[in-house]
């Protein structure tokens, strides 16, 4: 028995028919979460930021 006819018999998979034309969906590009980048985006500027701070203070 094929791979093709498992998938029929399991009912998973739609007529060719019905698949012409249709993109399957990609997975996401960005693995790495908006709130995470955003809060590494707030830590490096505040980092700088004290970098800079602590050029002009002159002990």
């Amino acid at each position: 028995m094929s791979f093709i006819q498992r998938q029929k018999e399991k009912g998973e998979e739609k007529p060719e028919e019905e698949l012409m034309g249709k993109r399957k969906s990609s997975p996401r590009l960005a693995t790495t979460s908006s709130v995470l980048m955003l809060l590494l985006y707030i830590i490096t500027k505040n980092i700088v930021v004290i970098h800079r701070i602590g050029l002009f203070c002159k002990y």
